[in-house]
């Protein structure tokens, strides 16, 4: 074999080092930045859940702490549903409410019938009055005044007012009569009664005759 010159081993010098460099990319530095490249997107991937687990916890702290107020907030207004849950004994509850207040103001009470109960939900039921009073105009603010400021929640849903003819020119009575209402929770027995339960054993009955 000839003896290599030089420049020959100078260019399989270079050659060496070059399969060498191509060698190490290949089996050594391509993988392992493929590896990075793919831990860095992985990284990412659980960056972004993290951020979304804890942006659905916020918005779970968020709605808790918004039930509790609003339990709160309901179990405040519930302290002013009338206190009697049977439909008879709601209606003496919201006639005597009305007439005490009434008395108190130093109204004359006409006359005061009772509406039927009407159920507003599955939970609450609407009991309410129909009351005629006559007495000054004065009283009357009194009157409605009183009726905003007690522990019940009482509402007006009609009013109709006349003037009433006196003897005396300086007397401005009136008549007021009104339709007030409170609301209660159904009796229990009753909001667990399926609808249309009520008449079906008549009706069972009926069809049940020749």
């Amino acid at each position: 074999m000839n003896r290599l010159s030089p420049r020959e081993r100078k260019l399989l010098g270079w050659a060496g080092a070059v399969l060498a460099l191509y060698l190490l990319l290949d089996f050594a530095v391509l993988p392992w930045w493929d590896t990075l490249g793919e831990t860095q997107a992985a990284a990412e991937i659980q960056a972004r859940r993290v951020r979304n687990y804890r942006r659905i916890l916020q918005q779970q702290d968020r709605t808790r702490s918004e039930l509790a107020r609003l339990r709160q907030r309901t179990r405040s207004l519930e302290q002013g549903l009338l206190d009697s849950a049977g439909d008879a004994l709601a209606g003496a509850e919201i006639q005597g409410l009305v007439r005490d207040i009434a008395a108190a103001r130093g109204l004359t009470i006409q006359n005061s019938d009772l509406a039927p109960v009407e159920p507003v939900s599955p939970r609450y039921s609407k009991v309410s009055t129909r009351i005629s009073l006559t007495g000054g105009i004065h009283q009357w603010a009194d009157f409605v005044h009183a009726m905003g400021a007690g522990s019940k929640i009482l509402f007006v849903e009609d009013l109709r007012i006349a003037p009433v003819r006196v003897n005396r020119p300086e007397e401005k009575d009136i008549r007021v009569t009104l339709s007030v209402s409170a609301l209660k929770e159904i009796e229990p027995e009753k909001a667990a009664e399926p609808p249309g339960a009520t008449g079906a054993p008549g009706a069972a009955r009926g069809r049940g005759r020749p």
